[in-house]
């Protein structure tokens, strides 16, 4: 049996699709500027533009659905935040679909049991 093969699971990329870039891309810090503006978002949800927002504790998890365009694609049909997509509570909030997920993260990063990466219990 070969080893770990990095990226097996990754889709590839179709030529012109995407435009090379990445998610990450979408909301990287270019200036001192922004990152004082970043730092501000801390402790309210004042920056949030799809009115379901929550104040959170670090930076990287102040983003609102409506900023850049990773989740343009599913504000679709007059929907103002990702959230009320019709498959938001199918895909990412389904307890069999995050227990699925959380395996597969451990399998593939290799981690052995279920809760390696995160402590979460999922009850029956």
């Amino acid at each position: 049996m070969e080893g770990p093969r990095p990226y097996d699971f990754e889709p590839l990329l179709e030529e012109g699709e995407g435009g090379g870039r990445n998610v990450e891309e979408e909301f990287e810090l270019e200036s001192d500027d922004e990152i004082e503006l970043e730092e501000a978002r801390l402790g309210n949800n004042a920056w949030c533009m799809c009115g379901f927002c929550t104040a959170m504790p670090t930076i990287t998890e102040c983003r609102c659905c409506n900023e850049g365009r990773a989740f343009q694609p599913f504000l679709i049909e007059g929907t103002t935040c990702v959230t009320l997509h019709e498959e938001f509570a199918q895909v990412c909030l389904a307890k069999p679909v995050l227990r699925a997920t959380l395996i597969m993260r451990n399998d593939i990063r290799g981690h052995t049991g279920s809760t390696m990466v995160f402590s979460v219990s999922f009850g029956s």
